[in-house]
């Protein structure tokens, strides 16, 4: 973000504009990311998946999706046995069979789907994350930019999501 910011800042001569605006980006970044960390258990894990028609994929930070405010925002990881694929390639495509095996403790989900559905299908409601109200649901339109305000709000939301189903 910086990096972008600070180069359109140059190029447009709003150096100013641009370093203030990140200055209030930093400070609401810390204050989300503050309250998910006060939100979540230590070690819990976090799954970022799409499940658009009938495909299935688990993302990590480099995909939009709530990826960059949840592995690299907050800093949660995504379960053990595939932490590596979140991180090269970045992505994998699932079938329904191996989805347990990406769920983590907390599910951000995009898809159309409502938690209804989710809790009527055999695999999705066999899930921990589905079976303690840890999913966290949104469309495509609203997870799949990005850019520095769609980060700053997707990270706002999730924190305080996060900070509403504490226990």
């Amino acid at each position: 973000m910086h990096e972008e910011l600070d180069y359109f800042g140059k190029l447009l001569g709003k150096e100013q504009e641009a370093q203030n605006w990140l200055a209030d980006y930093d400070q609401r970044i810390a204050k989300a990311k503050e309250t998910a960390l006060k939100a979540v258990p230590a070690g819990s894990t976090f799954s970022v998946l799409e499940w658009i028609g009938k495909e299935v994929s688990a993302v990590g930070a480099s995909y939009g999706k709530g990826g960059q405010p949840i592995y690299e925002g907050f800093g949660f990881k995504p379960p053990a046995a595939v932490a590596q694929e979140m991180i090269d390639p970045g992505w994998a495509s699932l079938s329904n069979e191996v989805l347990p095996k990406y769920a983590g403790d907390y599910i951000i989900l995009t898809t159309d789907r409502t938690i209804e559905d989710l809790k009527a299908d055999p695999i999705w409601k066999s899930l921990d994350a589905v079976k303690n109200d840890r999913v966290f649901t949104w469309t495509s339109d609203r997870s799949w930019y990005w850019d520095p305000i769609a980060i700053l709000a997707q990270t706002e939301e999730l924190a305080a999501w996060l900070d509403g189903i504490k226990k």
